[in-house]
């Protein structure tokens, strides 16, 4: 794909956006992920909290401005972006600095493992929650 562009995924945890990023990015020289979770990475180890959420995803924000500047060719943001609001944080920026933006729902129709240990019930909100802010149009 020539040109600029930054990829969007959305979906619940375990659902493949990090494989599907990392296929985006698969022999890519200038290609980044931008993922929340990493910045809980601590050692190679997941490390979560809670109460850091807000600052993975500026940190996440940071990062992706960072790329947007750069010119990286290719962007994914591979976080669970459920709401509109989510989506257009960086949709908008992106837009700004004249990069395609394509906005992909993963679906976990490959049985993909929640490896964060979110509960069931927090899983089925963010589902909803998707579903009700899809844009088809």
């Amino acid at each position: 794909m020539k040109g600029k562009n930054v990829f969007i995924l959305r979906g619940c945890p375990g659902c493949g956006k990090t494989t599907l990023a990392e296929e985006l990015c698969n022999n890519n020289r200038s290609s980044v992920i931008c993922s929340a979770d990493d910045y809980f990475m601590v050692d190679d180890e997941y490390k979560w909290d809670a109460e850091k959420i807000h600052l993975a995803h500026l940190w996440c924000q940071q990062l992706f401005k960072e790329n947007l500047k750069d010119g990286t060719e290719i962007i994914v943001v591979a976080n669970t972006n459920t709401t509109t609001k989510d989506v257009n944080t960086y949709r908008d920026i992106a837009l700004e600095y004249g990069y395609k933006v394509f906005v992909t729902v993963v679906e976990n129709y490959h049985n993909g493992v929640n490896t964060h240990n979110v509960p069931k019930e927090i899983l089925e909100k963010m589902e909803n929650t998707i579903k009700q802010n899809i844009k088809l149009t």
